[in-house]
């Protein structure tokens, strides 16, 4: 629960961040810390020519997979 309310906390924050920086030039996005990856997968989506990598604690990282296959996605 806690992870999923940082989540939808940080939209208007990520959408934000992803307006405002140049991430065209970077081959690969490294999110250390990055919860369920909200502003990772909002920086792949407006540049789907990156790569990108989530890097947080092993149980946080298994509740991303779980978010990404959901058929609510």
């Amino acid at each position: 629960m806690f992870n999923q309310t940082l989540t939808f906390a940080s939209f208007l924050v990520d959408l934000a961040i992803v307006a405002a920086y140049y991430f065209a030039a970077t081959p690969h996005i490294v999110d250390i810390g990055g919860n369920l990856g909200s502003l990772l997968i909002e920086i792949l989506l407006a540049n789907p020519h990156l790569k990108g990598t989530l890097f947080d604690r092993p149980t946080v990282i298994e509740s991303a997979k779980k978010a990404l296959t959901s058929p609510n996605k």
